[in-house]
């Protein structure tokens, strides 16, 4: 489990990153599942070969995607990046 709390260079698959961040969702009513989520957004991100800024950025939208799903334009906050996390290839459908 402490794997999975560690901002590394894990590499993660879509559907690790999908199953992650469901164990997270209910972890965030004790406040860890805020961590994993940010945590597993930044390995998914630098799983699909984004720079460390951008990574830092998944992340910061991660540990902050349960409030944005409270917003009323959620689907912009959240249903596109997870679609970017959950089902990209990343930088090698680009070459």
């Amino acid at each position: 489990m402490k794997k999975y709390f560690l901002f590394d260079d894990e590499y993660i698959t879509g559907n690790q990153y999908f199953i992650r961040h469901l164990i997270s969702l209910p972890l965030s009513l004790i406040l860890i599942g805020f961590l994993l989520s940010s945590a597993t957004a930044y390995k998914r991100a630098k799983s699909l070969g984004n720079s460390n800024f951008i990574c830092v950025i998944w992340a910061i939208w991660g540990a902050l995607n349960l409030p944005l799903s409270l917003n009323p334009i959620w689907f912009l906050t959240n249903t596109i990046p997870y679609w970017y996390l959950w089902w990209t290839d990343g930088l090698r459908n680009l070459k």
